[in-house]
């Protein structure tokens, strides 16, 4: 009882020092000197001080993670305030940030940085000089014709001329409408290199040349290449990739 008593007086201690969410030398100091005092192990202390600055660290760097999802946005300004986050609180800062690279990609284009891509080891058959700078889960889709009966105009008229003995005059003759449609094709991976777009889908696959394509065009859920001859294709992909792919496509076709 006495010594659980004693790690609470020395957690209320720890919970003062870290009102202002920083830990300085001194701090550090004092804390261990009053786990000494209450015959606290050092270890122990150590152990509810890292418990409570995880904590506090992991609650400031996932706000500044969520701004950075919800405006697919990754700035310098960002990844330093993780940093110093993490040095306030006497933490290592080893996490990856790799997850986050075509967020830091869209805040450079949106800036002005200059930009500098990194390519990407993937599973496909490259060409010579040839590299891969992003992938992404994609749907391939396209505009079809579709027709579709709604019923029939007309109709035969049917008499009777002897008991079992019928013949009939006329027919019906069907009625058809047509639309454009956005059909899917297959599901599978959309690869962007330094000389094409690649989709080795689970059903096709397919590939645009960068001199084929026209232009192209981005929805909200989705990236529309018009080429140069051909249907356009359409690739539904997730929001971040809808500004990705045009963005790294318009940097690597200058």
């Amino acid at each position: 009882m006495f010594g659980l008593l004693r790690r609470r007086k020395l957690a209320k201690q720890i919970d003062a020092a870290l009102d202002d969410e920083k830990l300085t030398c001194e701090e550090l100091s004092d804390v261990l000197l009053s786990a000494n005092t209450l015959r606290i192990s050092e270890t122990a202390a150590k152990n509810l001080l890292s418990n409570k600055l995880r904590a506090i660290g992991q609650r400031k760097i996932q706000a500044i993670v969520n701004h950075v999802f919800e405006t697919d946005r990754f700035s310098p300004a960002n990844e330093e305030e993780m940093r110093r986050i993490a040095h306030d609180l006497k933490l290592n800062f080893d996490t990856d940030l790799t997850p986050l690279a075509s967020r830091r990609f869209l805040w450079e284009i949106d800036n002005g940085w200059p930009i500098e891509l990194q390519p990407i080891a993937v599973d496909l058959n490259l060409n010579r000089g040839e590299q891969c700078f992003h992938r992404c889960s994609a749907t391939w889709s396209q505009v079809k014709t579709v027709r579709k009966r709604e019923g029939s105009v007309g109709g035969a008229v049917r008499f009777r001329v002897a008991k079992g003995v019928s013949f009939s005059v006329g027919k019906a003759v069907p009625v058809y409408s047509s639309s454009e449609q956005l059909l899917p094709i297959s599901d599978g991976r959309l690869y962007v290199t330094n000389q094409r777009v690649v989709f080795v889908g689970s059903r096709r696959s397919t590939e645009t040349k960068f001199r084929s394509i026209a232009y192209l065009h981005r929805y909200s859920d989705a990236v529309e290449i018009q080429k140069t001859r051909g249907k356009p294709d359409v690739y539904l992909v997730d929001k971040l990739d809808t500004q990705v792919v045009p963005a790294m496509l318009s940097v690597l076709m200058q």
